[in-house]
């Protein structure tokens, strides 16, 4: 077992504990914690949380979904009654495929269940003793919350899930309600609009309260559950949710979790492992400073813990672990920064410019994925940028080639820039970036999202193509351990700045 040196006070990483992954991926229980306490126990049924998107053919015993979802029956008939019985929970459409994805899996009896009322909440209420496994299907989770959480089936659920072996997952909506708080407020938001307001009113609940719920199922203790996450650009999203729930009393270990598309974790026994094509990301705000909140100013927060995780990858949510996968090679930024080649002073790029991308010392291309030096000089040293970074028809795209650049450069600055912000050069100190707005356009400043890979100590790559990927199989999303999280903005009035040679926030 080796240990690698600088990870956060939370994380340890234990090298060859993931030989447990092959049985995961066999379908097959495991034993990865000795004492997860909250997560795990001798009777506490399997959890499969999916990112959403499209499932795999039946038939197709590789897919992603084939993995994920034949895991969460990995624990069989827990009721003893000779049958392997699963009920798929929607308050929407319904159809037979995904029960007839589920016997293909293995049960053998699968039915859908529509939760929209409060007759079948309790039909279902009084048949979950004779079910093995739940699967709620996507949709809206504002929906489930409202429907389930105080509820007699909601009770029911998480008590025969921790005492009777109950397995339960979902998907998209029907993932992110299973975590212990949850975003469902019944208002849809972006990264970049919650980025532009630290008190956003689309974090709050139609009924005037607030969106971000203390008490969804709870069935993923100390967690916030982010679905499609690098499709539609969510981490921006994912860091606003956790910044209200902590400001509303939430403690500061509750950890984010962002699930990519056709990508999940399986966890059993406390120890969560990802299953999929492309990342998990474990957002951690324990040690996050300078929080600032306020109505119709940009989001600020810095400091926040960062790990991507990939394949085979997995976490110990008991103890804060993170179990290198296969493919994992130790890493570290020697911590000397590279001279600029021409003076910095006045140098600035513009959120709405996206060939400012090329005044970095990397430009990210995107079909191939390539990674070459910026063509316009100055350029400022070990970073990679993306203007315009929210845009809907790339904001995904933004988010994987960000994190595979850091994966290609030990040490590196990325930078997600909206198209209402800018950043610029402190004059007397060049190599700092001061983010503030731009006023080239007719648009709120947006926070800059500022990941610092100087603390990385390990990396790998998804062995297939990323779900953010053009087509041609060039870009596979980056597994890293160890990176840090800033919002930052308005910098004339919050005073901080960040400083590229030394990788860290700093008070002008």
């Amino acid at each position: 077992m080796e240990e690698l040196p600088g990870l956060s006070r939370r994380v340890r990483v234990l090298s060859d504990s993931i030989s447990l992954c092959g049985a995961l991926l066999l379908g097959l229980g495991c034993k990865g914690a000795t004492d997860a306490g909250d997560t795990a126990g001798p009777t506490r049924g399997v959890l499969a949380l999916a990112g959403g998107g499209a499932e795999g053919d039946v038939g197709d015993a590789e897919s992603w979904s084939a993995r994920l979802y034949g895991g969460l029956l990995s624990g069989g008939d827990v009721t003893e009654d000779g049958l392997v019985r699963v009920a798929v929970l929607s308050a929407a459409e319904e159809s037979e495929w995904l029960p007839e994805y589920f016997v293909w899996l293995g049960a053998d009896e699968a039915q859908n269940w529509n939760v929209s009322d409060e007759a079948a909440l309790d039909d279902l209420a009084d048949t979950l003793s004779g079910l093995d496994g739940v699967f709620f299907k996507g949709g809206d989770q504002s929906v489930y919350y409202d429907l389930l959480v105080g509820g007699e089936l909601a009770a029911e659920l998480q008590r025969r899930h921790r005492e009777a072996g109950l397995a339960v997952g979902g998907t998209s909506a029907g993932a992110m309600i299973l975590g212990e708080w949850a975003l469902a407020g019944g208002r849809d938001s972006t990264s970049e609009e919650l980025l532009a307001n630290g008190r956003s009113s689309l974090l709050t609940d139609l009924d005037g309260g607030s969106g971000i719920k203390p008490d969804a199922l709870g069935l993923l203790p100390g967690g916030l559950v982010e679905t499609h996450f690098t499709e539609r650009g969510r981490l921006g999203r994912l860091v606003a949710c956790l910044a209200a729930a902590v400001d509303e009393g939430a403690p500061p270990a509750l950890l984010g979790f962002g699930l990519e598309q056709r990508t999940g974790l399986l966890v059993l026994d406390g120890v969560a492992t990802v299953i999929g094509e492309g990342s998990v990301a474990v957002l951690d705000p324990v040690d996050a400073t300078n929080l600032r909140r306020e109505s119709g100013v940009p989001l600020q927060w810095t400091g926040l813990g960062l790990n991507l995780l990939t394949e085979g990858w997995a976490y110990d949510l008991s103890v804060g672990d993170v179990i290198l996968g296969p493919d994992a090679e130790a890493v570290a930024w020697d911590g000397v920064a590279t001279e600029p080649e021409e003076s910095l002073v006045g140098w600035v790029v513009n959120g709405d410019e996206t060939e400012d991308e090329e005044r970095l010392a990397w430009v990210a291309e995107r079909a191939p994925y390539n990674l070459r030096a910026g063509a316009e000089p100055p350029r400022l040293p070990d970073a990679v940028a993306f203007m315009d970074a929210h845009a809907g028809d790339y904001r995904g795209e933004n988010q994987a080639l960000m994190f595979r650049a850091l994966y290609d450069l030990p040490g590196a600055t990325g930078l997600l820039i909206g198209e209402g912000g800018m950043a610029s050069a402190d004059e007397a100190a060049p190599t700092t970036l001061l983010f503030t707005e731009n006023l080239r356009v007719v648009a709120p400043e947006v926070a800059a999202l500022v990941v610092s890979g100087a603390g990385v100590t390990a990396r790998g790559l998804a062995p297939g193509p990323s779900p953010s990927d053009a087509g041609d199989g060039s870009l596979h999303d980056a597994a890293l351990i160890g990176l840090t999280l800033h919002t930052l903005s308005d910098a004339g009035a919050t005073g901080l700045a960040y400083d590229t040679a030394r990788r860290s926030v700093v008070t002008r």
